[in-house]
């Protein structure tokens, strides 16, 4: 047999340079003028074959010039010449350990520049003739070819020598892994009576294991080795904690042998403070592997189901998802928690309010600007809202089927492509798999189950996917055997589940990886069938968070973390009205407050004027521009006339501020355009804004028609008068308005400002 040699067993596809012709597209390019780079210089670098030589004829040159300008002795040079064959010559090459024909051309080199110095300063070359320069240069020359000549044989010496030392140390070492295959191959014959091959061998660079590829008999399958993976680990008495794993290689009837002889399980890795852009079309990070190496999970066609029994580590394996999904500018995520009431996503949400003064900040920490979004894009703690999320969500699929076809069939895909303008949306849902199960009586759980059912079912092509967790993987308690067979991506933690019920569930039949070694917090075992990506069964551990993590991720990606693309943001609105607009609204947070939801409908503030039908008055209708407040002028009451005027006026425009009551009620039919359509309904889908779009309209009109605010300072405003909205939401709004007519605007970009329509001609 010839003994194996070390090999790198991992794929090195992510140092692989791109195939394809390199030549370049005339006119597809731009010529740059590079700025020369000046080319770097080592001071501490040794001479070589060559500048030694003329190093050393310089020296004796410019030694000898010295000597006969100042006068010195001419057993001068050969002094110098001497103490430095002794240090140059004899001392740094012994320190070295170089070879004897280096010693001999550093001698040669002292020995020859002293003696032509000592030769030229003695003679005087003040007095010399043109044909005692000539001798001069021409025996200077002359020893400077014999030094090169030493130092060229010298250096082939050198580099022989280094060449076997090197080939000792390579035999040394695979001599090392020759001793420890030789001793696996045994073992394995004596545990399992079959004997393997090796072929290679490679140990971990951090020297806490190494991995054997062997080739199997004739007969013997890569599943009859593996079932010997505890006993092996017990034969070879590796350490508590530490496991073989045997598991097939891209080549039949190989294995490998991947042994810890470190415990590795109980080591603690933070995620760290790296928050750089990801996308979910290139995987995100989960959880780590046996190498404490991150391993990137691929969901962009697959649906996820987490088993985690109590304390075995889900709440920081859900953190690191969140946080990786937050990294993704073409990723939003939606959160239904409804047994913790939306404590999942707690976390991520709390920057914001922070943010905005709801919150104070954590002792001894600066608050956080003020323009810092949510961290997931909706919550739902209760099962009314869940069920809406999920409704939506369908009917986010059917658009998106429609609305981006010819954008798919110009791509020639059936998958939609997602980007930071049609972003990818992932609900993970918390315990969501005991929805599944739910056999009660409550209408609204059992249609949650069948909706969670159907997107699993459905909207995969059009960018929706589900992440489940749950604490048990039984049937009884999944409802649905499609819901393991729809989870391309499982993970079962292990560390407080001593039966083992999460693996087998999962992962029945498991092989390879002995499960009782895995009892550290957050360990677990995970597969993924995805592709790209995909991994087959292996121990992993979640990344350790601190309560702080969640608050620093959403921090560093509040710049680029993506927003529902507008248009399916007005197919919601006109489908299920402000249900989505408003889902960052006080009176939707009572999860988060731990109170009871505010009135859907707040009453008129006091100060408010408006008659019997609520309405507010136009300022610059009664005031001629003055800002009022809102209120009527004093001394000149509104006549039910005025009111009807306002009502019809609003109506036209589509800007009717929030009421009470319905606005037409004092109007007579047929007097507003549109009235007797049956989009004119209450509750029907139609294009007039939600309330509180009336409040925005009302705020540009109270600064003044000169008067031009940004969509930061209207959501301001509206927070002001507790309307609390995200600044994307505002934003969109003022835009769609402005598209319509209903408001002016300027500008683009950041710099884009709105004001009231002009009170000319009204």
């Amino acid at each position: 047999m010839t003994p194996p040699q070390r090999t790198d067993t991992a794929p090195a596809t992510g140092n692989r340079t791109s195939g394809g012709n390199s030549r370049k597209k005339p006119g597809t390019t731009t010529k740059k003028k590079r700025t020369p780079t000046p080319v770097p210089i080592d001071w501490e670098a040794g001479h070589g074959t060559v500048s030694g030589p003329l190093a050393m004829a310089a020296n004796a040159a410019g030694a000898a010039a010295f000597g006969t300008a100042v006068g010195v002795p001419a057993t001068w040079p050969l002094a110098i010449a001497a103490a430095g064959a002794v240090g140059h010559g004899l001392i740094a090459p012994w320190r070295r350990g170089v070879t004897g024909a280096t010693y001999g051309a550093r001698l040669a080199g002292w020995a020859i520049a002293g003696a032509w110095s000592a030769g030229v300063i003695a003679s005087d070359p003040r007095h010399w003739t043109g044909a005692s320069f000539g001798w001069a240069a021409g025996t200077l020359a002359a020893g400077g070819l014999v030094v090169y000549g030493l130092a060229v044989e010298a250096d082939l010496q050198q580099e022989a020598a280094d060449e076997d030392a090197r080939a000792a140390a390579k035999r040394e070492a695979n001599a090392a892994r020759w001793a420890i295959a030789n001793q696996w191959v045994d073992l394995i014959k004596q545990v399992t009576n079959v004997t393997v091959t090796p072929v290679a061998l490679a140990q971990r660079p951090d020297d806490t294991g190494f991995a054997l590829e062997v080739t199997l008999p004739a007969g013997v399958t890569a599943a009859r080795l593996a079932g010997f993976n505890v006993a092996l680990a017990e034969a070879a008495r590796l350490p508590v904690g530490c496991m073989v794993q045997i598991v097939p290689t891209i080549t039949q009837g190989h294995v490998l042998i991947d042994v810890d002889t470190e415990d590795t399980s109980d080591r603690v890795q933070p995620y760290g403070d790296d928050f750089s852009r990801l996308s979910v079309l290139t995987g995100i990070p989960w959880f780590l592997d046996r190498n404490s190496k991150p391993v990137n999970v691929f969901m962009r066609e697959a649906c996820a189901l987490v088993l985690a029994p109590p304390g075995g580590g889900k709440s920081t394996l859900l953190d690191a998802i969140l946080a990786g999904y937050c990294r993704c500018p073409d990723a939003l995520t939606w959160v239904i928690d409804l047994g913790k009431r939306g404590n999942a996503a707690r976390a991520f949400v709390t920057p914001w309010l922070e943010s905005t003064g709801q919150l104070p900040p954590p002792p001894g920490t600066d608050r956080l600007p003020g323009d810092i979004k949510p961290g997931v894009d909706w919550v739902a703690a209760d099962a009314e809202t869940a069920l809406a999320m999920l409704n939506i969500a369908e009917a986010l699929n059917t658009w998106r089927l429609s609305a981006y076809a010819e954008l798919m069939r110009r791509a020639d895909t059936t998958l939609l492509p997602v980007s930071a303008r049609i972003p990818f949306l992932t609900i993970l849902v918390d315990e969501g798999a005991e929805l599944l199960g739910y056999s009660g009586t409550d209408p609204v759980k059992r249609k949650l189950k069948e909706q969670l059912v159907r997107i699993m079912q459905t909207t995969r092509a059009m960018g929706i996917r589900l992440v489940l967790t749950a604490v048990d993987g039984n049937l009884t308690v999944l409802g649905d055997s499609q819901v393991r067979k729809f989870s391309n991506v499982r993970v079962a933690l292990t560390s407080t589940d001593a039966e083992g019920a999460g693996t087998a569930k999962l992962f029945p039949g498991l092989r390879g990886i002995d499960r009782k070694q895995l009892l550290a917090k957050g360990a677990g075992v995970a597969e993924a069938v995805t592709d790209p990506g995909g991994f087959g069964r292996m121990p992993i551990r979640t990344f350790k968070t601190a309560p702080s993590f969640a608050r620093a991720a959403v921090a560093a990606t509040n710049s680029w973390r993506a927003s529902l693309e507008p248009g399916a943001v007005n197919m919601i609105a006109a489908q299920f009205g402000d249900v989505y607009e408003q889902r960052w609204a006080r009176k939707s947070l009572g999860w988060l407050f731990g109170d009871t939801p505010e009135p859907q409908d707040p009453p008129t503030p006091a100060s408010g004027t408006g008659g019997r039908t609520g309405l507010e008055p136009l300022p610059w209708r009664h005031s001629r521009g003055k800002d009022t407040g809102g209120r009527a002028p004093e001394g000149k009451p509104l006549t039910d006339q005025d009111e009807k005027e306002i009502a019809a006026f609003h109506a036209v425009l589509g800007n009717l501020p929030e009421t009470d009551e319905p606005p037409t009620r004092d109007v007579p039919s047929g007097s507003l355009p549109g009235a007797n359509e049956p989009s004119a309904r209450p509750g029907a889908a139609s294009d007039a804004p939600i309330g509180w779009h009336g409040k925005a309209v009302q705020i540009l009109r109270n600064a003044g028609t000169d008067t031009w605010m940004s969509a930061g300072e209207v959501r301001d405003a509206l927070a002001a008068d507790g309307t609390d909205l995200a600044r994307q939401t505002v934003s969109s709004a003022l835009a769609d308005m402005a598209r319509r007519g209903q408001i002016r605007t300027r500008g683009t970009g950041s710099s884009t400002a709105y004001a009231a329509p002009e009170a000319s001609g009204m």
